[in-house]
């Protein structure tokens, strides 16, 4: 299979939640990573596979992930938990998304703009990572590297913050400086609302 686009992301949510409601099953995910993105904007197009966080249910998902796998003819880690790695105690998500509106079997949820930065950040080791990164600054309206270094903080020792991460925002910010990079508003992006109701979790 190719990248899931934005269709394919919910199409495949939609699968999950119908499997869990023929079982009587519920479950709880966050997704993140460039599905997030992909999910929430407009300026990215497709991921690899769909990173997510399971928060409730997890044997149930990971089975449904497999049954998926085989029935789409989907890589075996389409539903990667591996964005685990880069997780936060002080974690903040909203809810996105109920699959179905009425009696709900699946719960969807995504982290916070910030949130997402600072683990885009964390992670920045490829391309993709770098141009999310630059676009959430973006959006954000950030114009200094230590106003990042500060969302960052909020969610994360220093200990993890390596040179890596900094070196990054670094470059990231010679590439975006005003007038250029940040005159591009990305502020007013739309934000879906896909029957959703926000609100803050934690």
């Amino acid at each position: 299979m190719s990248d899931f686009t934005k269709n394919d992301i919910l199409e495949s949510l939609s699968l999950i939640a119908e499997r869990l409601k023929s079982s009587g099953k519920t479950a709880d995910i966050g997704i993140y990573g460039g599905s997030a993105v992909i999910l929430l904007w407009e300026f990215r197009k497709s991921t690899m596979d769909i990173d997510i966080m399971i928060r409730n249910g997890a044997e149930d998902i990971k089975n449904i992930a497999k049954d998926i796998a085989a029935q789409k003819g989907y890589p075996d880690n389409w539903l990667n938990d591996q964005v685990k790695t880069f997780s936060s105690e002080n974690y903040k998500e909203r809810l996105f998304l109920e699959i179905p509106q009425s009696e709900p079997s699946l719960r969807i949820f995504v982290p916070t703009t910030k949130y997402l930065l600072a683990m885009k950040c964390l992670a920045m080791r490829h391309e993709t990572d770098i141009e999310d990164v630059k676009n959430l600054i973006k959006l954000l309206r950030i114009d200094r590297e230590e106003d990042v270094i500060k969302i960052i903080d909020k969610y994360y020792p220093e200990n993890v913050i390596h040179d890596r991460t900094l070196f990054g925002i670094k470059n990231i910010f010679e590439e975006i400086k005003k007038p250029q990079g940040l005159d591009k508003d990305l502020s007013s992006s739309p934000e879906p609302d896909p029957l959703a109701r926000y609100k803050c979790r934690k």
